[in-house]
């Protein structure tokens, strides 16, 4: 059951704040920071974009939240050329690294967000535990955001006008479910309850939406040096932006699941009482006061 003895959630919109609670932490979450470093280097074909780069690569991304932030949310790719190239021309291979990577990263981020949950509440790791525990609904969650990415390369190949409507659609769901994989374990929530959790915040929008938009201008700062750093090095700059952007990376999941945590221990926001509803007497909250 989610902790009732959260921070407000007024509290809680300061990402800085939260980035620095997190750095607070990194005497016992620091060893995590291998979990976004090893899923940061299944990304294959990333790696080949830019060795086969000559030049200086400018650019700017913007992250959104998810499970595990590697150091690719940190980095726009150099541009592939005109044209879309699917990788890779051996498709069983594809399908099989595919399978198998998606398996790695859900085990891992089960166990990953589990022992962020509990260094946030100063409790000891116990990656395995919840590796058992989360494994099936983030394995589930991380299936169901691959075929949405599969459809927005489908979509590419039949028609690019296609995107005017695929890319609008993929932000929305970004936005309202990237709660999904954190509330699976704040709430020990298997995936239908988690999701439907993340669409009641993300509509409420609120602290949930300011959250969304604070990361985004978040990981793009740091993108702004690290593209050009990171990219225009070949394998080695790319190999040596995993290594450094991983601890980053940690941060901003530390800074995620502390802010969705609280968030979901304060609960849904009320109604607002109707003009002819007496008003209600004022409550006193736990964790209320000044800090």
């Amino acid at each position: 059951m989610p902790d009732r003895t959260a921070l407000p959630v007024s509290s809680m919109v300061s990402l800085t704040a939260l980035l620095s609670d997190a750095a607070e932490r990194t005497d016992r979450t620091l060893p995590l920071a291998a979990v976004p470093l090893v899923v940061s280097l299944l990304a294959v074909d990333k790696f080949r974009r830019i060795a086969a780069f000559d030049g200086v690569n400018l650019g700017i991304s913007f992250g959104f939240p998810s499970a595990v932030t590697g150091g690719w949310t940190f980095l726009s790719l150099p541009s592939g050329g005109p044209g879309l190239s699917v990788y890779p021309s051996n498709l069983p291979s594809f399908a099989v690294f595919t399978a198998a990577a998606t398996l790695a990263t859900a085990a891992l981020g089960a166990g990953y967000l589990g022992s962020l949950r509990r260094a946030v509440a100063g409790e000891a790791r116990q990656f395995l535990a919840d590796t058992r525990a989360y494994f099936l609904p983030v394995l589930l969650f991380q299936v169901a955001s691959l075929v949405a990415s599969l459809a927005f390369i489908g979509a590419a190949l039949v028609t690019p006008l296609l995107l005017l409507l695929v890319v609008p659609v993929l932000l929305a769901l970004a936005y309202l479910f990237y709660a999904t994989p954190y509330l699976v374990v704040t709430g020990d929530r298997s995936l239908v309850p988690a999701l439907a959790a993340s669409y009641g915040y993300a509509a409420d929008g609120g602290e949930y939406a300011s959250f969304f938009l604070r990361y985004l201008a978040g990981t793009a700062l740091v993108s702004l040096p690290a593209v050009p750093l990171f990219t225009s090095l070949g394998l080695f700059g790319a190999l040596a932006g995993m290594v450094v952007l991983a601890p980053v990376g940690l941060l901003f999941d530390d800074a995620t699941m502390s802010f969705l945590r609280d968030l979901d221990s304060a609960g849904p926001t009320p109604p607002t009482p109707g003009a002819g509803d007496p008003p209600e007497p004022a409550i006193r909250r736990v964790g209320d006061g000044t800090h």
